[in-house]
């Protein structure tokens, strides 16, 4: 909280309320230039692309007859985008998000929403692909930095978002574009590596560090059930580069990181994921794909075995994501703005990590649903639409992706 409002930044941070007795409300907030789905009952109802300093945003909740019958509403308040502004105009920006609350009539009530004890939680620690960079936009090369457009990113529709709802999770989305575990990315405006950004409260202002020395955290982040670790992609950047590969440096870096994430995650399993060929993305061929592929899953078995053999860490294990629907660099229904995955590809690469979460916690998923986006984009020439469409996962209230410090205060 800052003077009363609600402060944050990470993708898919959702904040919840309960309305009823009235059939339309305004968000008032300062959404710096963000965007966010308004879901209603699970129904997305609006994408808002907000401006810059506190405005208020009508929303429509029900119909005269829900509100004479006592219906009550559960309204979401979604982040789209990510801490810092995926536009060239704006690169290397943090915007702080401020949430000051929902203006209703006197006759109305608005409660808060809490999660139930009994719900799941994942937490992602990614880069741009676990962030939905240009998942809604139509496919363009990995040089093509005219085609950015905040309009079309949507953590909402990330693989780690379509993986919590099918196994009906709440979510911590801690990515951003760029970020490597070892070697970031140009312009990823980020000082250091994910190790530097995975415990601070909001990634735009370091004075939201979580811990300080890394003393005494366990009790500082909200408790999860499983961490999912993808990275690596953006330090191929280096690795490919022979006057700069450092093999050594980088398992040292992946080792680092594993420990910073088993010091706040002490108890919970930490499913490290690496790419198969078909998977990788922002590559200019399949010849790269293969490149990026053998490199990152040889380099991050030896950093996760090193790690698992000397803190005799029995909790830690890699997959390589293999999509139950292949993946090609040639189809452009699969890829989205700057040669990142499309809606589809997120999809696809969420049916190669359900099964092994399935696996690991012996959780039971509806992967028919993501079967379904898949289907619906098979017969679909472009991106267009997708920015219009709410994916739902399961009927029940238990299944929104929540950010790092989700609610709902007033």
């Amino acid at each position: 909280m800052r003077s009363g409002a609600i402060v944050f930044d990470w993708p898919g941070v959702t904040l919840m309320m309960r309305i009823s007795g009235t059939v339309r409300a305004r968000i008032k907030m300062d959404g710096a230039g963000n965007c966010f789905d308004v879901r209603v009952d699970g129904e997305l109802r609006d994408v808002l692309v907000t401006g810059h300093g506190v405005e208020e945003y009508g929303v429509e909740l029900m119909t005269s007859a829900h509100k004479a019958s006592g219906h009550i509403c559960l309204l979401e308040i979604v982040k789209r985008t990510e801490a810092r502004c995926i536009e060239i105009k704006d690169m290397g920006q943090f915007r702080l998000c401020r949430f000051l609350g929902v203006m209703v009539p006197q006759s109305a009530e608005v409660a808060r929403y809490s999660y139930p004890d009994s719900c799941r939680k994942i937490e992602f620690c990614g880069d741009s692909d676990t962030a939905g960079f240009g998942c809604l936009g139509r496919a363009s090369s990995r040089v093509n930095v005219l085609s950015l457009d905040k309009r079309e990113a949507n953590a909402c529709q990330s693989w780690a978002a379509l993986v919590s709802k099918a196994f009906g999770a709440a979510h911590h989305n801690i990515s951003h574009s760029g970020i490597g575990a070892a070697w970031n990315a140009p312009l990823t405006g980020v000082e250091g590596s994910y190790v530097d950004i995975y415990d601070r409260r909001c990634l735009g202002s370091v004075a939201n560090l979580i811990h300080e020395n890394h003393e005494d955290i366990r009790q500082e982040l909200p408790p999860v059930d499983l961490v999912v670790v993808a990275l690596g992609g953006n330090d191929c950047i280096t690795l490919c580069n022979p006057g700069e590969r450092d093999d050594q440096a980088f398992i040292r870096c992946f080792v680092n990181l594993l420990t910073i994430i088993r010091m706040h995650r002490r108890t919970q399993p930490i499913l490290v994921l690496t790419p198969s060929p078909s998977t990788s993305s922002a590559c200019a061929d399949r010849d790269e794909q293969l490149q990026t592929s053998t490199d990152l899953n040889r380099l991050i078995d030896s950093a996760v075995g090193l790690y698992r053999g000397t803190q005799n860490d029995q909790l830690i294990s890699v997959h390589m994501v293999v999509p139950r629907y292949d993946m090609d660099f040639d189809n452009p229904s699969d890829w989205g703005t700057m040669g990142h995955w499309s809606v589809q590809g997120h999809a696809k690469f969420a049916t190669g990590v359900i099964p092994e979460i399935q696996r690991l916690t012996g959780w039971i998923p509806s992967t028919h649903k993501v079967e379904e986006i898949v289907a619906l984009e098979k017969d679909s020439d472009t991106q267009s639409g997708f920015e219009n469409v709410s994916f739902s996962f399961c009927s029940t209230d238990t299944c929104c992706a929540a950010g790092r410090d989700a609610g709902c205060m007033f």
